[in-house]
């Protein structure tokens, strides 16, 4: 399968919306990468299932089969067409089925989340010099994966801004999304510049990772593109998948 950072992209390209150089980039990476061509292809087929419809397609190998027929001077026979058109509705239920089954999950919320997810690996980048041992024993817990272990050293800090967004990464990490959220919002609360637009982000996955597609997570999404900060990108990307036809077809 295609790299996931092409999944935008390969909507663009099958809406007609990127530039000509983009295009030729596009399809110059598509040459190189079969498997990118393939899921282009699927994509498109997909596409066309859906927004062609069934009963044109039906309608299309009817035409089609008369006029073998009248060609072949055979009588047209109806029994034959119905063979026919149960062998073709077949064929194209399990395309549709394959598809869908590929495609689909990667537009679900649990999807869309794990697709723009960027974890955070380092928080020694902002562990300073004279934190406590049970902070620093946090962030270490944190850095070794060993998310549960920190979270008691975290809590023990609710003051501290970034032993909060430590908190709430614990939480993310050990898929307590409910506990996320509610850290990410009282940091995102407290308005610090070093942590907000993080938190943010993060809040807008948790959302996502609880299937809480909510006004609160409406209303955080269209700030964050407003916004146009570090992570604008992210939040078109999700907002774009959010509104794909994709979603309408689960």
């Amino acid at each position: 399968m295609a790299n996931k950072n092409y999944n935008e992209k390969i909507d663009q390209y099958l809406d007609g919306e990127l530039e000509s150089e983009e295009m030729a980039s596009f399809e110059q990476s598509m040459n190189n990468d079969p498997s990118l061509e393939e899921e282009v292809r699927q994509n498109l087929l997909l596409r066309e299932v859906a927004q062609e419809g069934y009963k044109e397609n039906m309608r299309a190998n009817i035409r089609k089969w008369k006029a073998e027929n009248k060609q072949s001077g055979s009588k047209f026979n109806m029994k034959k067409l119905r063979i026919q058109l149960a062998a073709a509705a077949s064929i194209l239920i399990i395309i549709v089925a394959t598809l869908f089954g590929v495609v689909a999950p990667q537009f679900s919320n649990e999807g869309i989340a794990s697709r723009y997810y960027e974890p955070e690996t380092d928080l020694g980048l902002i562990r300073g010099n004279n934190d406590a041992d049970i902070l620093r024993q946090a962030f270490e817990n944190y850095e070794q994966a060993n998310y549960s272990g920190a979270i008691p050293g975290f809590q023990r800090y609710p003051d501290n801004d970034k032993a909060l967004y430590g908190l709430g990464l614990s939480y993310f990490q050990i898929e307590d999304f409910d506990s996320a959220i509610n850290t990410f919002q009282d940091l995102v609360a407290r308005d610090n510049i070093e942590y907000s637009e993080k938190a943010e982000f993060y809040l807008l996955l948790s959302y996502l990772k609880a299937n809480q597609i909510n006004s609160d997570f409406q209303q955080l999404l269209d700030k964050m593109i407003q916004d146009e900060g570090y992570y604008v990108g992210q939040a078109e990307g999700i907002k774009k998948n959010l509104d794909s036809f994709w979603r309408k077809l689960q």
